[in-house]
């Protein structure tokens, strides 16, 4: 729930139990490769968590709830949102971030992010055709004005208070 196909992660769903080594091979370390893939998993995992928290903070400053969600590789689904962009419950002092990064969770990486009031979801225009996995509208992310696209955190920290 709130993943589409595997590739979307929310501050809220995005902790996962650490696996248990399952041999004396890699209680010992010897699997290099499995190894990097941890270390690098957890360097994602830190960058999301300041990420997302300076976000929140930011949104704070306007009384405002967060929910931040990302994808590390929108490219793979064209202009089709996350399933889980337009949540259901559209509370009036809320705000989805959804960050778009390009393959790599970094801030520096960020290749754009739409953040729009959850009141404000009407708005977002929706593709023509249902989605091939889900068979529901999406938001179409290229479509998505201006007001509610960024270029990156720093852009995200000093124009959404104008639309906030």
């Amino acid at each position: 729930s709130g993943h589409d196909a595997g590739s979307v992660s929310s501050v809220v769903t995005q902790a996962a139990p650490t696996p248990t080594p399952s041999s004396p091979e890699q209680t010992r370390g010897e699997d290099p490769q499995a190894a990097d893939e941890a270390a690098a998993k957890e360097a994602a995992k830190a960058a999301w968590s300041e990420l997302s928290s300076e976000i929140a903070e930011h949104m704070r400053l306007f009384g405002l709830k967060t929910h931040a969600i990302y994808r590390t590789s929108q490219a793979a689904f064209g202009n089709e949102a996350p399933n889980n962009l337009v949540p259901a419950a559209r509370d009036a002092d809320a705000v989805r971030v959804y960050v778009s990064f390009d393959g790599v969770i970094d801030r520096d990486k960020v290749d754009y992010i739409i953040a729009f009031r959850l009141s404000e979801s009407d708005e977002l225009p929706r593709r023509a055709e249902p989605s091939a996995l889900t068979g529901t509208i999406k938001v179409d992310l290229d479509a998505v004005a201006t007001k509610h696209r960024f270029d990156d955190v720093d852009d995200l920290v000093n124009r959404f208070g104008d639309l906030a």
